[in-house]
């Protein structure tokens, strides 16, 4: 598993506790993957490898993860395009990407309107990248993607 925009370890934490295998804390930032490593220090959790890189170019090799979960974070990166084609490649052929996002909608939460993706927008790249995408929205402010 990889969990690309780790930050602290807000899913990266609950994912290792449900398996034995190593679970990837990928981010771009150096003191998140700290503030990741010393939080699972506490909850006695060894099975998460920190990485610190973008989202774009991932040190893994192809194929090497079952799952991805990107929360939060594809309206921050620089590319998208090389991002998917990015998680394509570390997904094995029976993988399946998760994404949650922003809804683009004005609202007091979540970065700036102009930031955002649209849901019909990040499907359709989703789908051009060469997954097969399907929505839903968990509530108002977010909408999640599952891709296989």
């Amino acid at each position: 598993m990889a969990d690309v925009g780790c930050g602290s370890g807000y899913f990266t934490i609950p994912l290792a506790q449900l398996t034995a295998e190593t679970v990837y804390g990928i981010d771009v930032s150096g003191e998140m993957l700290e503030m990741l490593g010393e939080r699972a220090a506490q909850a006695d959790v060894s099975n998460i490898e920190r990485i610190e890189a973008v989202a774009e170019h991932i040190p893994l090799p192809d194929g090497s993860v079952d799952r991805i979960l990107c929360s939060l974070v594809l309206h921050e990166v620089d590319d998208l395009d090389q991002t998917l084609a990015e998680f394509r490649r570390l997904l094995k052929s029976s993988g399946k990407l998760m994404v949650i996002e922003w809804e683009r909608k004005p609202m007091e939460m979540g970065p700036p309107l102009e930031e955002r993706i649209d849901a019909g927008a990040l499907s359709q790249k989703i789908t051009e990248a060469g997954f097969q995408c399907q929505p839903f929205r968990p509530n108002m402010q977010q909408y999640v993607l599952v891709a296989q």
